[in-house]
């Protein structure tokens, strides 16, 4: 009596091909459908979205506006410095 681990090896003997130290083996094609009749597949996304929003801005209020406020501050300074320098030579 032959196990059952040496009928799946004899069974897949015709399927192997030793490339480099590696066994190439036949994959098998999964199709992963959405029943017509379930209509609300995408009603956990939106559920509670203000309260999670909410959550994450009160964790990381502070690590933007340390990105932020330089950020724009670089900006304003360059907005105002070029505006500055355009109109220089009317004084």
């Amino acid at each position: 009596p032959e196990s059952r681990a040496a009928r799946a090896r004899a069974a897949l003997a015709p399927l192997r091909a030793v490339t480099m130290g590696k066994v190439a083996m036949k994959m098998r094609e999964v199709i992963y459908t959405i029943s017509p009749n379930r209509l609300n597949t995408m009603s956990s996304l939106f559920r509670d979205g203000a309260s999670s929003v909410m959550h994450l801005v009160k964790d990381t209020w502070f690590p933007v506006a340390c990105g932020a406020v330089p950020l724009v501050a670089t900006l304003s300074f360059a907005d105002w410095y070029s505006n500055a320098e355009k109109l220089s030579h009317r004084h």
